[in-house]
């Protein structure tokens, strides 16, 4: 077709495409112009992607990379790529959708398919890996640049398995009292805000205003607080479990104060999962 194949180390300096892992959806981070890149990039074809940050949260903070430089990731969606899939079929033709990505490491890069890929998300690993190397860095390096310069964000997922009959009984138990009678802190935050993707309500708590939202109906329940952590409860669909996902972030000073702040984060999931009676 005459459009030229660059080499892995020729993409990797003129074309990187960057990608961390940190949860359930896609936010840019950093892009600049670049020449027409060849066919294998055409869904970013007048951007050059420099980072891409995997992030399924809603604070306007984690998005502020992506506003800097005009991209719209105001998009959230119910967990699972059939919801991913979805939204690009809708939007085809209107909108260019770059990457997607779930909180079970489901990626996919582009629009060929409507599900994660892990043969493109293999090769963005490894494009990734010889563009930092080019630098003299790691993956590990690059991840915790992010972190510094974004945020860092600490997740755990804690399933509990309620087997036959009364199990299901007191899974439904469960979440009906988290929907009727919320708690007000969760560890040492407040409570801000309740969403409820099963009745598509989410209810300020501090002005205690009830708005509707667009979303299809699930069982999942979603609790923000203070701070920007988040915390989602919901039933599995396939295992006699319910699922809780706590997620935690703060700021980091530099590379160097990492650890030191990762143990702050395990400290506050540990006070969160006490009142969740864990």
């Amino acid at each position: 077709d005459g459009i030229p194949r660059p080499s892995l180390g020729e993409a990797t300096n003129r074309y990187p495409l960057i990608v961390a892992q940190r949860g359930k959806e896609s936010i840019l981070t950093r892009a600049e112009s670049i020449p027409s890149p060849p066919r294998r990039l055409d869904h970013v074809r007048s951007v050059q992607i420099r980072q891409i940050l995997i992030r399924g949260q809603h604070k306007p903070r984690r998005y502020a990379g992506c506003r800097e430089n005009g991209y719209d990731l105001g998009r959230e969606e119910i967990l699972g790529f059939k919801y991913i899939g979805d939204l690009m079929t809708k939007l085809e033709g209107k909108e260019v959708f770059i990457a997607g990505g779930e909180e079970s490491y489901g990626y996919l890069v582009g629009d060929h398919v409507r599900d994660k890929d892990a043969v493109v998300s293999c090769m963005m690993i490894a494009e990734m890996a010889a563009y930092y190397k080019g630098q003299g860095k790691t993956l590990y390096d690059a991840l915790l640049e992010i972190y510094a310069e974004y945020g860092l964000y600490k997740e755990e997922l804690i399933s509990l398995t309620k087997k036959g009959k009364k199990g299901a009984e007191e899974i439904r138990a469960i979440l009906e009292k988290l929907r009727n009678d919320p708690p007000v802190m969760l560890g040492e935050k407040r409570i801000l805000k309740v969403r409820d993707y099963l009745a598509l309500t989410e209810k300020d708590i501090v002005s205690g205003k009830v708005n509707s939202i667009d979303f299809p109906a699930s069982n999942v329940l979603q609790f923000f607080t203070e701070g920007d952590y988040i915390i989602s409860a919901r039933p599995s669909g396939t295992e006699p479990k319910i699922k809780f996902y706590i997620s935690v972030n703060g700021e980091l000073d530099s590379p160097a104060s990492y650890r030191e702040k990762e143990k702050d984060l395990d400290r506050a999931i540990g006070e969160i999962k006490k009142d969740l009676e864990f």
